[in-house]
């Protein structure tokens, strides 16, 4: 009888309902499994989470028809879940499937409410699939991390469609009119700030006028609405801009390109969080912006702008401060300079280096500010990247030797440190690189063999203490054991090419030697990193300015042709002719030799008229003409071979 009453038990437990509570607990598993597929690193995994959010869905719908239970439904947050799986996927179509989900979810509420065809459900069939503030930002967000050309304007189009509906429910309000539709979906900060991202990314003064466009809306739309009326609708105040908005905004225009004017406005938009009266008051970050706004501007005045708001910031948060034993305010926390603050300000007068001889003296009285600012971080590589920017670019005769003794410190710190110390502050590249772009600028006699020796402690650092990263600032480039090591090698070929009016003759010779043996070395360490050497790759720049060196350090002749030629033979081989390669050989060699390597692409007419349009796509199928960071940039580029030694060397460097 036992055995017989057990499968009726099972049968009857089978059809027992789910609760409310069961379901609502389906739904949130349902989304906590979604969530963890758009949180992963692994991108295929992110990938499907749209797939699984709609199979969330369907299965609700399937349930809801099986049952008869309506509570099965999926409502607005799985329809969000689904929003934010497309958008986080990475997709191609991305932001525009998450658009036709809202779409979908609009279209949906609007029906039912206009043909109230759900009379069991009524308001609540309405309402479960009314997209809330939460699916227009996913939405919006979606368009702002998109690639697309026209995504900022896909953002701002959903967001002013928000606007508008605000504006006009607002208007029926104060008319004590009833809202078509019912309630509004306001806009809140986190939605507008997205669009003001969107623009922010554009990198354009056209992305900085419709980031200060939206700000201006917002404002409106707040003192439009009133506290009072935002709080009866039930959103608080969370349509008014924040700090980070305004924060956003100023950094749309630092990023514009639009030099000094782009500085000014920036510095308005502070301005105007600043004046008495004001509902939002500036932080940290909006300052931050500010000054990195001046030292992007490529204006004169851009170190002493950065300086005075660092004055400035410092001293709001010491006005602001309160009585000692009180309670501290986080407006006055808030203004508190922090590591990138000085930063900026340091960078800021790096960028001013050249023209403004006292710019690395004030450098270094910003540095030792942050150094002694008990409440900030102590300095990063950034910090110290920035500060051997400012003597680099100086033309200060002592330039070069402020510079080494700063690297050469950062190296006894960090070899003096254990690799687990998170205060340790490890050169990387763009350290040396900058150290030994300076002297390659310099006027120091010998100068070949002082940067030669600056490389030479880089290999013997990362043999000893650890790799010496592309960069330690975070970021993609943080790398160990990059090719953009090549950078300093680069650097060395060019202080030894920028060596030809050194008054001694030995120097000079001294200079030939010291770049033969760094461009061999840069060909060896390209193939492994045997024995914990350092490991880069030649480029084109390497090949252009080794022929420099031929040309300014070996006098004309066989030699000099034999050198060239061969230099020429290996560029062509490893696909790196570029159009800097094919100037210096024509300086290098003699016009016969030219003609013998070029005349089989110039088609038996000489190699005079040969352009690099005219090469074979193998002889220059690796060369990077433009951009490539910092490699084209720093010391051995084209750029450093026009500009010469920036001084005496001017004749010898840059003819």
């Amino acid at each position: 009888e036992g055995a017989a009453a057990a499968p009726k038990k099972q049968k009857r437990a089978k059809k027992r309902p789910r609760t409310r509570r069961q379901i609502a607990q389906l739904r949130y598993v349902m989304i906590r499994d979604v969530e963890s597929m758009i949180r992963s690193s692994d991108p295929a995994v992110r990938a499907s989470a749209p797939s699984r959010a709609r199979e969330n869905i369907d299965r609700l719908e399937h349930l809801a028809r099986e049952t008869g239970d309506l509570s099965y439904r999926p409502d607005a947050s799985m329809y969000n879940s689904l929003v934010r799986a497309h958008a986080k996927s990475g997709g191609r179509n991305a932001a525009k499937r998450a658009e036709d989900v809202l779409d979908a979810m609009r279209e949906a509420s609007t029906s039912t409410a206009k043909a109230s065809a759900d009379a069991e459900e009524g308001e609540d069939g309405i309402a479960r699939m009314r997209p809330d503030a939460k699916t227009y930002t996913a939405v919006i967000d979606a368009w702002a991390r998109s690639k697309d050309r026209d995504a900022p304007v896909r953002a701002e189009r959903i967001l002013f469609r928000m606007m508008d509906e605000a504006e006009d429910a607002a208007r029926m309000a104060a008319a004590d009119l009833p809202v078509p539709g019912g309630e509004v979906v306001l806009p809140t900060s986190a939605t507008c700030d997205a669009v003001l991202n969107a623009w922010a990314r554009r990198n354009s003064r056209e992305g900085a006028e419709s980031a200060e466009r939206i700000l201006a809306r917002m404002e409106k739309l707040r003192d439009a609405r009133g506290e009072a009326d935002a709080e009866q609708q039930g959103s608080g105040a969370s349509i008014r801009p924040t700090a980070y908005s305004y924060a956003t905004v100023i950094s749309a225009w630092a990023r514009s390109r639009g030099g000094a004017e782009a500085a000014e406005k920036a510095e308005a938009v502070l301005t105007k969080m600043l004046a008495k009266g004001s509902a939002v008051r500036p932080n940290a970050v909006a300052f931050n912006a500010v000054i990195d706004a001046w030292s992007r501007s490529g204006d004169p005045r851009a170190g002493t702008k950065a300086v005075e708001l660092l004055d400035r910031m410092e001293g709001l948060r010491r006005k602001a401060a309160v009585p000692e034993g009180d309670a501290e305010d986080d407006d006055v926390e808030d203004l508190r300079p922090d590591v990138i603050t000085y930063n900026s300000v340091i960078n800021a007068l790096a960028a001013t280096a050249s023209s403004d001889p006292d710019a690395p003296r004030r450098a270094g009285e910003v540095f030792a500010r942050l150094e002694s600012d008990a409440g900030c971080p102590p300095p990063n590589v950034r910090s110290y990247n920035s500060l051997l920017k400012a003597w680099a670019k100086s033309r200060l005769p002592e330039s070069a030797v402020k510079a080494d003794e700063i690297l050469r410190g950062m190296i006894d710190e960090a070899a003096n440190k254990s690799g687990g110390d998170e205060s340790e502050v490890r050169p990387d590249v763009v350290s040396f690189s900058t150290a030994l772009d300076a002297w390659a600028k310099s006027d120091e006699s010998g100068k070949a063999t002082k940067a030669r020796s600056l490389l030479d402690a880089m290999v013997e650092f990362h043999r000893e203490a650890g790799p010496v990263k592309t960069s330690n600032e975070g970021g993609k480039g943080d790398r160990s054991n990059g090719e953009d090591a090549v950078s300093c090698y680069n650097a060395v070929l060019n202080a030894c090419a920028l060596s030809a009016n050194d008054p001694n003759p030995d120097e000079r010779k001294r200079a030939l030697e010291v770049s033969v043996s760094t461009f061999r070395a840069c060909r060896q360490s390209s193939s492994a990193a045997t024995g914990g050497g350092i490991r880069s790759r030649p480029d084109a720049v390497t090949y252009g300015t080794m022929l420099k060196c031929v040309s300014n350090l070996v006098p004309p002749g066989q030699t000099r042709d034999g050198m060239a030629s061969s230099l020429f033979g290996r560029c062509r081989d490893d696909g790196l002719v570029s159009t800097m390669v094919l100037g210096q050989l024509r300086r290098a060699a003699s016009p016969g030799a030219v003609d013998e390597l070029l005349s089989s692409a110039a088609g038996g007419s000489g190699g005079k008229a040969v352009d690099i349009s005219d090469l074979p796509k193998e002889w220059k199928k690796n060369a990077k003409e433009r951009g490539g960071g910092r490699r084209g940039a720093t010391g051995g580029s084209a750029a450093a071979g026009k500009r010469g030694g920036g001084g005496k060397n001017r004749k010898g460097g840059g003819r």
